[in-house]
């Protein structure tokens, strides 16, 4: 029996999954096998798969369900002690699964780890370190950043009100606790990962790992850059929000600020579309739930035309008022 199942769901990335099971192989621990769930893929991608001799990678093709039934399947199969998943448009640092094991077998008393990761996009911008720029882990001095060890329940779940820098191509869970949790829940489309570690965080400690153990890549067809995914997340923090008991001023004063960040990103996206009083609308609505006063001002501000379109009607009526 492997030690670690590797889980890579994937739909249609027939031109880069290889890469990502590359990343898998290349592993210094070597003791994992890799199960690629195909979820219904219409290209290449089996054709891709098969071409990989390697009898650790294990392919199962099922019909389109989405990349939460494509994971929780890929559990279902699994065989090894510990479950790590990887998206199919990413990679792995040559000891991710090592830094893993390392810890998890060190600490028999917390049920998953992450680690901190790279970002980077499709213009050749990228982030050094996503945990060191979370919101929600701002409250951690620079030498638990550079240490890492074990997040409580309760720290774990004031940062995940404001946001998720728990990323699946970085996480690692027994799958013991991964079953009691119910898996991805598939009714969310987008924020699958972020509502199970919401669930998560209400029972367990996580532990942190600081290095830099995978590459997140902003592909084309990546989920959280599809139309509507802010919306989701807003949904998703406000139903948060809703749940917690008045009473815990600590962990309202963190949805709140997880729902202002979360206005923020679907204000800019009706904004950059053209929705001005849509836009507005959700910062004032935003800002009244949170409590942000920047919120506020902001819905103030996007009811107004941009300064271009502003000289631009200025022009237009100077022109019309100048006498022939």
């Amino acid at each position: 029996m492997p030690k670690v199942s590797v889980l890579i769901p994937t739909y249609n990335r027939g031109r880069i999954v290889g890469e990502a099971i590359g990343s898998v192989l290349a592993q210094t621990f070597d003791d994992f096998e890799v199960i690629v769930v195909d979820d219904g893929s219409a290209d290449d991608t089996a054709e891709k798969i098969a071409a990989i001799r390697d009898s650790r990678v294990r392919y199962i093709r099922q019909s389109n369900a989405g990349v939460s039934a494509a994971r929780n399947r890929g559990v279902a199969e699994a065989r090894g002690e510990i479950i790590s998943f990887l998206d199919s448009d990413d990679l792995w640092k040559p000891e991710k699964l090592a830094h893993e094991v390392r810890f998890l077998e060190g600490h028999s008393e917390v049920p998953a780890v992450f680690g901190d990761i790279e970002v980077r996009f499709r213009d050749g911008a990228a982030v050094e370190s996503l945990a060191r720029q979370s919101p929600g882990m701002l409250s951690f001095a620079p030498e638990e950043l550079e240490c890492g060890g074990v997040i409580s329940q309760r720290r774990l779940y004031l940062i995940l009100l404001q946001d998720v820098p728990v990323k699946p191509t970085a996480f690692a869970i027994r799958p013991a606790v991964f079953e009691e949790l119910g898996g991805f829940d598939m009714a969310w489309r987008v924020s699958q990962d972020w509502e199970l570690m919401l669930r998560y965080a209400k029972r367990y400690p996580i532990g942190f790992l600081p290095e830099r153990l995978a590459i997140l890549r902003h592909s084309g067809d990546s989920l959280h850059l599809e139309a509507g995914a802010p919306l989701e997340s807003l949904a998703l923090v406000r139903g948060e929000l809703r749940r917690i008991d008045r009473a815990d001023r600590e962990a309202l004063r963190s949805a709140r600020a997880g729902l202002a960040l979360a206005t923020k990103h679907v204000a800019w996206e009706h904004q950059r579309d053209g929705r001005r009083i849509r836009a507005a609308a959700t910062l004032l609505a935003g800002g009244l739930r949170s409590r942000d006063a920047g919120l506020l001002a902001r819905a103030a501000a996007a009811c107004l035309p941009s300064s271009a379109t502003r000289v631009a009607r200025a022009t237009q009526s100077a022109r019309r008022a100048k006498p022939a």
